[in-house]
Formats: C-alpha cells, sequence, structure tokens
C-alpha cells in the first residue's frame, strides 16, 4: 500500500510560478522516505500539499488512499508533522506544551513525551522563548511523535541543529516509529543523514522528480563512465541506449551516468566503441549522484 502519493501533480503559485511539475511519487507503507533537493526544487511545497494546507493546481495527491480535504481532521490525527519553520507558542512552557497536544490527539502517550523530554535534557518549566532554536526543534519533534502517528513528515527535521546532535535526534525519532512499522518521510540538505537513514530516496529539482528509487539501488546499479572518443555521432547513440541515465559532453570527453553496475557499463560502451581512448568508471554513491543529477549540494 502507497501511504503517500502524488499523481500527476502540478502547483503554480499566484505569482506564476510553477512549484511542481506533472509530478509522481510513491512512499509505500513502513518505508523511511528521504525527499532531497535544492532551495526552491518544491520538496516544501509537495509536503505542504500532503498535510492539506494548499490545493493542488492539477493532478492529485493521496493520504492513506484518500484526499486529505475528504477527512482532514480525521487524516491529520494519524500523521505527526513539523514544518521547516514551525513555530511554538513563545510564552507556553514545555509541559504546557505537551498538555496541549495531549488534548488534541487521543492516543497522545505522555510517558514517551517525559521521556524524550529527558533523553533530551529539557526543562518542564521552561517558557519556549527561553530554548535554543535546536531545543525548540526537539519540543517540536517530541509533539510529533508522541501520539504514535501512523505517518510522520518532517520538513528539514535537523534545522538548527548540530551535526551530533541532527544525527542523535534523526536516528532515535525514526527509528522508535520504524520499529512500529510508521511511515516516514522527511526532507533534508544532509545528505549523509538521508543515505544513513533512508530506505527509499527522491530528487527533486526544478519542480521535477529526477530520480526515485531505493538507496542500495543507487549504490549497486549507478555508475559514471568519463570516456574520451571522437567516433560520429557517439552522443545521439548514447541517448538511445536504454541504461544511459545522462550524458554530459565537453569536447571529445562524454561524462555518463548508466543505471547499471560498472562492469555492464563497460559492456555497452564496448559494443558501440572499439576502442575509446579513455574509459574511467566508477560506482556511485548517494552525494555523487545528487551532483550528478543537480549540480551541487545546497
Amino acid at each position: 500500500m502507497n501511504v503517500l502519493e502524488a499523481q500527476d501533480v502540478s502547483y503554480k503559485y499566484a505569482s506564476g510560478t510553477l512549484a511542481l511539475q506533472n509530478l509522481n511519487l510513491s512512499v509505500q507503507e513502513g518505508s523511511v522516505y528521504g525527499l532531497l533537493g535544492r532551495n526552491g526544487s518544491g520538496k516544501s511545497t509537495l509536503i505542504k500539499l500532503f498535510m492539506a494546507l494548499m490545493h493542488v493546481t492539477n493532478g492529485k495527491v493521496n493520504v492513506f488512499g484518500l484526499d486529505p480535504w475528504s477527512d482532514h481532521e480525521g487524516i491529520k490525527s494519524r500523521i505527526g508533522y513539523i514544518s521547516e519553520d514551525q513555530m511554538l507558542p513563545q510564552y507556553l512552557k514545555v509541559n504546557e506544551i505537551f498538555s496541549f497536544y495531549a488534548e488534541c490527539y487521543k492516543d497522545w502517550d505522555q510517558n514517551m513525551a517525559e521521556n524524550l523530554r529527558n533523553k533530551f535534557k529539557l526543562e518542564p518549566n521552561k517558557r519556549i522563548t527561553q530554548l535554543s532554536k535546536g531545543q525548540q526543534r526537539q519540543v517540536g519533534l517530541i509533539c510529533a511523535v508522541s501520539h504514535h502517528p501512523e505517518l510522520l513528515i518532517l520538513d528539514e527535521p535537523g534545522g538548527g541543529l548540530d551535526a551530533v546532535a541532527r544525527r542523535e535526534l534523526l536516528e532515535m525519532i525514526i527509528e522508535l516509529l520504524h520499529q512500529k512499522g510508521s511511515t516516514v518521510m522527511f526532507s533534508s540538505h544532509h545528505l549523509q543523514d538521508v543515505e544513513r537513514i533512508a530506505d527509499q530516496i527522491g530528487i527533486l529539482n526544478e519542480g521535477k522528480l529526477l530520480l526515485e528509487t531505493s538507496v542500495d539501488d543507487i549504490h549497486e546499479n549507478y555508475c559514471q563512465v568519463i570516456l574520451e572518443t571522437d567516433y560520429p555521432n557517439f552522443e545521439s547513440i548514447l541517448r538511445d541506449i536504454p541504461e544511459c541515465f545522462s550524458i554530459k559532453k565537453t569536447g571529445d570527453a562524454y561524462t555518463i551516468i548508466f543505471s547499471t553496475n560498472l562492469d555492464k557499463a563497460k559492456v555497452i560502451t564496448d559494443k558501440y566503441l572499439e576502442s575509446p581512448t579513455k574509459f574511467q568508471g566508477t560506482q556511485l554513491n548517494l552525494e555523487d549522484a545528487f551532483i550528478t543529477l543537480v549540480g551541487d549540494v545546497g
């Protein structure tokens, strides 16, 4: 079952900016899905569509197989969510925030909230305004998970945290929910976090889904080949090869991403070239794939 699904989704802002273009994406039940992209790629827009904070311009989104607007409150009660720019009421104390959420969610687990608060060393009587940005993020995450949601959606959950705290936080929260069979989608700029935690990834750029696959699939079945040749019409030949994912040409040199392993890529190039003057290949990791597809990390 797909817990989240986008079908031919486009979204255009009132300014005319097209934030998402004919996007198709699915998140399977029980998976941890990492949503990657540069600033402005459409990650937060997509998440807001799933959360029924905005309406699609074209296409449709489903959450638990339903239109998220059809049973707004019922669906949201099954989700834990923290937005990139989430602001908690600054005048409330930590324990007052928990009490407020306990009133909103019938499955609120106060013991879980208190255990996480102690683990994060958050003082219950401190007001939100007295906490650092990272501590406020921790409070928000406790609120997002302590009603045992079926689906957890985190938009840049590591914002405001240093590298060590970010890793500990993500691993603890996602492991906690994943063990219970919950589904997780989180967006992040931190590729190492995604590679370490996610089992599925989607890479967005300029509102388009460039790649959706498993992290293991990238490690095993994507490689980069650099070769030099003056073979006539070689670029057009490459574009007809199904395993040829992307091509960049500089002079007589071609940088090619193949959706196969390096041995098979060598067989493919040898089939069309008798003797390339240079052949250099490497298997890709997630950062390599991201930079190749999008341009850089940011």
